[in-house]
Formats: C-alpha cells, structure tokens, sequence
C-alpha cells in the first residue's frame, strides 16, 4: 500500500486502477503505466501523462501536465503552471519554479533550480547551474553540460549557448525592447557569467 496525497487529501491505495479513479475526483488524469511513489502531494488540474515515473516524496503544484516517458527522482518540488515535455529525465532535488515550460529529450541533473518562467529547449542535459540574481532584475544562470563540455546562458525566461547570445548580441536582434541602460546590465551580466562558466573546473 502507498500513501499520497490528491489536492492535499490523503489518500491510501493499493493498485493504479483505485488511484486513477480517486485522482478523477480531484481533476487529475493519470495515463498507463504510471509508478508513484510515496509521500507524493498532487495539486489541482494535473495531467500525468503514459509510462511516468515518480519518485518519493514529490510535491507537484496545480494546472501541471507531465508528458509521456517521464523518470522524476526523490525529492523534487514542481511548483504551478509547469509544462514537462516527452522524454524527460528529472534527477533527485531538482526544484522547478513557477510557469515553465521543459521541451523534449532533456535531462535535469540532481539538485538543480530552475526559476520562474524559464523556457528549457529541446534535447538540453544540465548537469550544473551558477546563479546571478542579485545585480540583473531577471533570473539569471548559467548552466553547463558536462558530458558535452557546452554551456548554455538563461537571461529572464531565454536560455541559449553562448554563441547564440553572442550573434544576439552582435546583431542587435532583441527579444524585447529595452533601453540602453537595460542593455547594457544585460550585457555585463552575460559577460559575467560567461566568465564563471569558461573558468569553472569539475
């Protein structure tokens, strides 16, 4: 038997089938062969997608959907008004912030943050963060691949490698007007992080 937690109701259970219908009541839609753990809490309007993996301990917020072929590990906190695309691999601690929207075939490695508003790309694996959130009035991080050695830049919601922020740079091809005093925090914040991410040993 596993014990969860539907719209913050307790709830104790024994096969899929029971759980599915109970989650109904609490507008939740559970897809096949789907594994939850335990000590999981599940919001309002969640949609969980076809062979999902949820580990113990899980708090998910309301009106989330979780696609299909997801691995979530122990100890993750999804906050509201997350989309989780295909294929998704979510490690241990991972913590997701409100309003974001994962793409497909992306690997989140353990204990990482993400903030509010951050759009995550397609087939990205983040294995490390630096964060800046003082100085720039926008989430700002950077995220490194180890496997791969690239390293990517999020800027407000925007993640991108460097090169693609430097040709936006270089270009001037703005994803939203801002004035020059704007844009040139924008920029030392970039060039700041870049900095950390270029100097960073593992």
């Amino acid at each position: 038997m596993k014990t969860i937690y539907l719209n913050r109701n307790r709830f104790e259970y024994f096969s899929l089938t029971e759980l599915r219908e109970e989650a109904e009541k609490s507008n939740i839609e559970i897809g096949k062969n789907v594994n939850i753990g335990n000590g999981v809490d599940i919001g309002n309007n969640i949609k969980i997608g076809n062979c999902v993996d949820i580990g113990n301990n899980i708090k998910i917020g309301n009106c989330v959907k979780i696609a299909n072929n997801i691995t979530i590990g122990n100890c993750v906190k999804i906050a509201n008004n997350v989309v989780i695309g295909d294929n998704i691999k979510i490690g241990n601690g991972i913590e997701i912030a409100n309003d974001v929207k994962i793409g497909f075939s992306v690997t989140l490695e353990n204990k990482i943050k993400i903030g509010n508003g951050v759009r995550i790309v397609n087939g990205i694996e983040i294995h490390k963060i630096i964060e800046f959130n003082s100085y720039y009035k926008y989430k700002a991080s950077g995220y490194i691949n180890i496997l791969t050695g690239i390293e990517y830049i999020q800027l407000g919601c925007f993640v991108r490698t460097i090169e693609e922020w430097e040709a936006d740079f270089d270009n001037n091809q703005y994803e939203f007007a801002i004035n020059s005093k704007e844009w040139e925090k924008r920029k030392n914040v970039y060039e700041m992080i870049k900095y950390c991410l270029l100097n960073t040993k593992f």
